[in-house]
C-alpha cells in the first residue's frame, strides 16, 4: 500500500502556503500549557509588534533561525491581512540569553530556540514568551510549523 502523501501545504482562505516539512508530523509536537493559550496570544486585539527574539550564535544555527524567522513573519503576515490586521510589525530582537523574556500587551515574544541550545522540541507559552525549540533542524522545523498550525488554526 502506498504511504498517504506529505501535507507540505495549506490552502488558508485563498492563499496557498507552502510548509518545510509535512504537516501531519508536526501536529504531534507537543505545546504547552494548550494550544488556546497560543492561538489567543498571538491574537490578541492589542497587539502592535511581534518580536522574534534570538541568540546570535553559530552560522549553522543562525541559518535555520533565519529561515524558521521567515517562515513565521511570512505567515503570520498572510494570516493577519486576510483579517485586515493591518500594522503589525515583526521585529528581529538579538538577546545574550532566553532568561527574563518579557511580552505585553502591545508586543508578543517568540523565542526561536535553534538545535545547539534546544533541550526538548516543544513549543511553549511562558509568562506570555511563546518559545519554539527543537533537538534537530528538523524539529525545530516541525516545532516551527506546529507553532504555525496553531496560530492560523490549520488542522491537518
Amino acid at each position: 500500500t502506498a504511504l498517504p502523501k506529505p501535507a507540505m501545504s495549506y490552502n488558508f482562505y485563498g492563499s496557498e502556503l507552502q510548509f518545510r516539512d509535512d504537516l501531519k508530523v508536526a501536529k504531534n509536537i507537543p505545546i504547552y500549557p494548550d494550544e488556546n493559550s497560543v492561538l489567543n496570544a498571538v491574537w490578541n486585539p492589542e497587539i502592535q509588534n511581534i518580536s522574534i527574539t534570538f541568540i546570535n550564535s553559530s552560522a549553522e544555527d543562525n541559518a535555520i533561525i533565519a529561515v524558521n524567522a521567515f517562515e513565521i513573519t511570512y505567515k503570520l503576515s498572510v494570516g493577519y491581512n486576510e483579517f485586515n490586521w493591518l500594522g503589525i510589525k515583526f521585529v528581529p530582537n538579538i538577546v545574550e540569553s532566553f532568561e527574563n523574556l518579557t511580552s505585553n500587551n502591545e508586543t508578543l515574544t517568540i523565542a526561536l530556540i535553534p538545535p545547539s541550545i534546544a533541550n526538548k522540541t516543544s513549543v511553549e507559552m511562558k509568562d506570555g514568551v511563546i518559545y519554539v525549540s527543537g533537538g534537530t533542524q528538523k524539529e525545530f522545523d516541525l516545532a516551527t510549523i506546529k507553532f504555525l498550525m496553531v496560530a492560523l488554526n490549520i488542522m491537518a
